[in-house]
Order: C-alpha cells, then sequence, then structure tokens
C-alpha cells in the first residue's frame, strides 16, 4: 500500500443500516489506538429532502449514499488496518488494493448536500399505488397511480365509467 502523508476523503463501504454504530466504533477505536491526528473525520454523507406526510411537505435527513461512508485521514498502515478491521466494514472503496480517494468536487457535493442544498421531493407514492385527491379539480377522486417523474405524478381515474390518465403534482394526491 502507498502512504500518502495528506489528509485526504476515503470512502467505505459498511452493512446495510450500520451506518451510525460504524460511526461510533470508528471513533472509538482511532482514540484508543492514539490515531486522533491522523483520522480526522467520519462522516455518514446526508441529504435534506421534502416527503410527503399527510399531504404536507416535512423536510426529512436521509442517507447519501446507503452502505456508504466517508473519512477524512493521513492513510498510512495504522489508518488503514484500523478502518479495515472495525465489525461491519466491508472495505475501502478502491481500485484494486489501494483505497480510492475522493475528489475535492465529490467532497463539496457530498456536503453541500449534507447542508441540505439538495431540497429534493420524496415521496412514497409508486407506480400501481391506490391514492385519493385531495387537492386541484378532482378532490375526492381515486385512482391507480400509473408512473411518478419528480414531482409529478400520472394517476388512472374512472370518469363516467371511463378509465382516465389525469396528472397532477404530488402534492394534490395521497396514498390511501
Amino acid at each position: 500500500m502507498v502512504v500518502k502523508t495528506n489528509k485526504q476523503w476515503y470512502p467505505i463501504m459498511v452493512a446495510p443500516n450500520k451506518e451510525e454504530k460504524v460511526k461510533r466504533l470508528i471513533e472509538q477505536k482511532i482514540r484508543n489506538l492514539g490515531l486522533l491526528d491522523r483520522v480526522l473525520d467520519v462522516i455518514i454523507p446526508e441529504e435534506k429532502c421534502m416527503e410527503l406526510k399527510n399531504g404536507q411537505k416535512v423536510e426529512v435527513t436521509r442517507k447519501a449514499w446507503p452502505g456508504y461512508m466517508v473519512i477524512r485521514m493521513i492513510l498510512d498502515k495504522d489508518t488503514f488496518q484500523a478502518v479495515k478491521s472495525t465489525q461491519y466494514v466491508t472495505g475501502f472503496v478502491s481500485k484494486g488494493i489501494q483505497p480510492e480517494a475522493l475528489s475535492e468536487d465529490d467532497v463539496i457535493n457530498m456536503l453541500s448536500r449534507k447542508l441540505g442544498q439538495s431540497g429534493r421531493l420524496i415521496s412514497t407514492i409508486k407506480k400501481g399505488s391506490p391514492v385519493r385527491f385531495i387537492g386541484g379539480p378532482f378532490v375526492g377522486f381515486v385512482g391507480l397511480v400509473d408512473s411518478v417523474q419528480g414531482e409529478k405524478v400520472r394517476v388512472k381515474v374512472s370518469l363516467m365509467g371511463k378509465d382516465t390518465m389525469m396528472e397532477t403534482n404530488l402534492l394534490q394526491v395521497e396514498k390511501q
């Protein structure tokens, strides 16, 4: 392994839904091993999104890269082994055996998402979901979702015995 003397960000792969536990384990391990001067930050990449709950937009924080974390560290034999041997860490993202550092652009993008500059709308409404219109001219109508694209949803509604496709905003429907 090539030893790097400058601090860089390295992505690691972790077991699904174990990111918080891995972060605590790594932070504890680097304190116990006296590596605080070489392992500087352990981050779970997150993003702030808008989610629909009861027809209202609610801001939520989600993992941007589920199953991945990033660590800012000086890569050497000790730091590599400390991170790699941590429970639930499956390995570094790498080309071959050498861990691959993230570019500055990737780090800036990741940190801006963590600070809430994403703002995408997340919905649990999927193709085939039964929905009820709660806004717009079709309030009270019920239909099945045909497709979801961004904040737009196409719903198949029965009007006068005939199936008709309606396109509306996700805020105007709720899952039944």
